[in-house]
């Protein structure tokens, strides 16, 4: 089962979050963005690498080039963090 992540990512990505999301599977697709101009997307891409993830794509046009793009969009609420309540819709 191919599953995609797709997460704002910020600057204190933690490992257990990360681990939850596909299952386990370190061979899963990790597709990580952020905004364009943003290293965050890029630093977090390096970190799951560095996890033992083998199959990440980093998307660096972010969300801003996929609107570009004219590509379909969803609204998403990213993961709530180890410890913190889910924040409810906007």
């Amino acid at each position: 089962m191919m599953w995609k992540l797709a997460a704002l990512i910020t600057a204190t990505l933690t490992l257990t979050p990360l681990a939850c999301a596909p299952g386990g599977n370190n061979e899963t697709l990790l597709v990580i963005y952020c905004q364009a101009d943003c290293w965050m997307s890029w630093n977090a891409a390096k970190q799951a690498l560095s996890y033992g993830y083998t199959n990440v794509a980093w998307y660096p046009e972010g969300t801003d080039g996929w609107q570009r793009a004219n590509l379909p969009v969803a609204d998403s609420q990213p993961e709530p963090r180890v410890g913190e309540e889910a924040s409810s819709p906007r």
